[in-house]
């Protein structure tokens, strides 16, 4: 019964989405707002019919909407991946320089799980769980 739930909800989400492309487009239309070039592939396909033409219109432009919807997610997925991938290699780097900066003083860094060691010269260990931490003392 779950598994019908879910395609019932699925289905429903789809349909609610769908009419509110419709009504998208019902508003563009009643403010007089018209794509030239889907309204110019309506009445090519029309026959000359408008009222045909008019009923294309609105089709091809509910699915331009959804079309521009999906470009701008991917868009957004893309911009969001890429951030993402920034933080990591900000992140790498930072961890890069303070480990060159320890092996300048002749300690050595350790990476654990979720932390790290400095290894000092003098034998003397210290643990660091913060990079910030680490940053500020491999300046120091």
């Amino acid at each position: 019964m779950a598994i019908f739930d879910k395609l019932k909800a699925r289905f429903s989400s789809a349909r609610r989405l769908e009419e509110q492309l419709y009504e998208k487009v019902s508003i563009e239309i009643r403010n007089g707002i018209l794509s030239e070039g889907l309204w110019a592939k309506a009445v090519s396909r029309s026959n000359g019919n408008e009222d045909y033409a008019m009923s294309l219109y609105i089709k091809y432009r509910a699915i331009s909407i959804r079309d521009e919807y999906l470009v701008k997610m991917r868009d957004d997925e893309i911009k969001l991946r890429q951030k993402e991938d920034k933080k990591i290699n900000d992140f790498n780097n930072k961890l890069k320089a303070c480990e060159d900066l320890l092996l300048n003083k002749g300690s050595v860094l350790i990476h654990k799980t979720n932390s790290w060691e400095v290894h000092k010269k003098d034998g003397k260990i210290l643990y660091f769980n913060d990079l910030d931490l680490l940053e500020k003392y491999s300046k120091t």
